[in-house]
């Protein structure tokens, strides 16, 4: 029980750590991102089967995040309205391994960046 503890603790550090080296570098060009007056979102994978995507917005605009399999399934669909900055971890340790695509768009902009489970 204390060690699922541990590791739950380390993989919330681990997503704070890279949450931050984003917010201090978000022009790092390794990172799929669409940046523009209206919507600026990077997605993020790491080693642990965690994809992070940040978005930042405009006051009263939505925003759209799917999920998507390597068939082009949608597997899950967010709308976020309120803030203008979105922090979203998605855990897709539980997917089968193969690839899936990450969706970030408003009513102008649309960015996809795919990711593979091994």
């Amino acid at each position: 029980m204390k060690t699922m503890m541990f590791k739950k603790g380390l993989i919330a550090g681990l997503l704070l750590i890279s949450t931050l080296a984003m917010a201090n570098n978000r022009k790092n060009s390794k990172i799929n991102k669409i940046n523009s007056e209206y919507l600026e979102a990077t997605v993020t994978p790491n080693q642990f089967k965690k994809v992070l995507v940040h978005v930042y917005k405009q006051k009263d605009e939505t925003v759209k995040i799917k999920l998507y399999d390597a068939e082009g399934h949608t597997i899950h669909e967010d709308k976020v309205s309120r803030s203008t900055e979105i922090l979203r971890p998605y855990d897709l340790s539980g997917l089968p391994l193969g690839k899936y695509s990450f969706e970030v768009s408003n009513d102008i902009y649309l960015m996809r960046k795919t990711v593979e489970i091994k």
